[in-house]
């Protein structure tokens, strides 16, 4: 489904900066940033910008459809869930079939602390490739084209892409980019995921 997205141009990091932070002064929060390098700065505004996170069913839900979610998160839950597999598998088995020698606990430590190690880190592991690829949003079955994306945004410039609805927004949007220095504004249709 296309929709009208504001495109802004910019020659520099601090412009961009300056920008993000005036947009959401504005209050405009849902916008998609394009850098041609790794950017700490846009890094920590767009940090002060997005909201905090909550763990709730209803926001992990939420993220997860939005795919706002960081990737340590995966690393955490596969770690969890591979740990869990150790214990039931470990404690389940000694309880199902006990095999007792003399004096020995039911589940030894040492062979459960290292299984329960193996099975935690190939889980957290694996997990964490998968949420890689989820969030990369790989391999992309939509054949859609990205109309919103520029190719200058790999050499020299810096973009900033964001939804805007009544000509009243789109207006104070170009106007907020133009104050801070915009190379040039456009609007164009296509999809801002």
């Amino acid at each position: 489904m296309k929709e009208k997205v504001i495109l802004g141009f910019f020659s520099y990091e601090d412009d961009t900066t300056d920008t993000l932070e005036a947009l959401h002064k504005a209050g405009y929060d849902d916008m998609i940033t394009y850098s041609p390098v790794p950017s700490h700065e846009i890094e920590h505004v767009l940090e002060k910008i997005r909201p905090k996170f909550k763990w709730t069913m209803r926001n992990l839900i939420d993220r997860g459809k939005k795919r706002d979610f960081h990737l340590a998160r995966f690393s955490l839950l596969g770690g969890l869930m591979g740990f869990s597999v150790a214990v039931l598998l470990l404690v389940g088995t000694a309880v199902l079939w006990p095999v007792m020698q003399g004096g020995l606990p039911l589940v030894p430590s040492p062979i459960f602390g290292m299984i329960a190690y193996e099975l935690t880190t190939i889980t957290a592991i694996l997990v964490t490739v998968a949420g890689f690829f989820i969030l990369s949003k790989l391999p992309s079955f939509t054949f859609e084209k990205n109309d919103i994306y520029d190719p200058s945004f790999n050499s020299d410039k810096f973009g900033i892409a964001l939804r805007a609805t009544t000509p009243q927004q789109i207006k104070k949007v170009e106007d907020i980019m133009k104050k801070n220095m915009a190379d040039k504004v456009e609007m164009r249709e296509g999809r801002l995921s």
